[in-house]
């Protein structure tokens, strides 16, 4: 595909996510707001709020991670075989990052969230034990989604939007399913409806892990690559940079050669 092709492309399939996102929400969010009722949405929207600095930080390591696949890329199609290579070795470096980040987070953040559920939050104590369950569906579908990052990230450094606005669309729609199912859920609808959100927001991550390792060859878990410490420096500080704005400037952002 040439390279205007794909950008008109890529713009048709970011359209068409938006405008699924939108329509299928506005039934969405009705129905499960109807279903649950205010209190039991509102407890689910508190629950998931303790994880809500997992989410922040796939954003932000997200576009460090592709950026520096981007100029791999573009190094590969000038010298192949060292280009591969380095895109290799930032894969790991970032996968390295998005699996122990998530595990050194929830190993610490456990045991507070669970006891600031059952101490601090002021929710009734009959739905205690079902949101410490909902809890636990949300810590898994963080680490999922962290996880993912490295292999997400790959899809966007390879221009590949058009692919990444399919899942989208497709985790859209079966929220939307999901959320009429449950009007015929005669079960717990608080823990039904986390369970139907794990499977959606889990699902999609692995699914795309999945075809990442089948369709580019670098995403593949090498080891000895994990501890290259000038490159995980280079991913953090970038990832800095960017949780404050985009301190540098944007030219110098795109111009410049990483370190590697």
């Amino acid at each position: 595909m040439s390279p205007k092709t794909r950008i008109v492309v890529n713009t048709i399939a970011s359209y068409c996510r938006s405008i699924f996102a939108i329509g299928f929400g506005l039934f969405s969010v009705r129905w499960v707001l109807e279903v649950l009722g205010v209190a039991e949405f509102g407890l689910f929207t508190l629950i998931g709020s303790l994880i809500a600095f997992i989410s922040f930080l796939n954003n932000i390591l997200g576009i460090s991670v592709a950026r520096y696949y981007a100029y791999a890329i573009g190094e590969a199609n000038i010298k192949e075989g060292i280009g591969h290579e380095n895109l290799s070795r930032w894969f790991n470096t970032a996968l390295s990052i998005h699996l122990c980040v998530p595990v050194l987070l929830i190993v610490i953040g456990y045991p507070i969230a669970v006891f600031a559920i059952r101490h601090w939050l002021n929710i009734p104590a009959e739905r205690v034990d079902t949101c410490i369950w909902v809890f636990r569906l949300s810590l898994v579908t963080a680490f999922v989604s962290m996880s993912s990052v490295p292999f997400i990230a790959m899809y966007t450094a390879r221009q590949l939007i058009s692919e990444l606005s399919l899942f989208s669309i497709g985790a859209t729609f079966l929220n939307f399913v999901f959320a009429f199912t449950l009007f015929y859920v005669g079960t717990d609808k608080l823990l039904t409806y986390a369970i139907f959100m794990m499977i959606v927001n889990a699902g999609i991550p692995l699914l795309q892990i999945f075809l990442a390792v089948v369709q580019f060859k670098e995403c593949r878990m090498r080891l000895a690559y994990w501890g290259d410490w000038k490159r995980l420096r280079s991913l953090l500080s970038f990832a800095g940079w960017t949780t404050f704005g985009f301190g540098a400037p944007p030219k110098a952002s795109l111009t410049s050669r990483p370190s590697v």
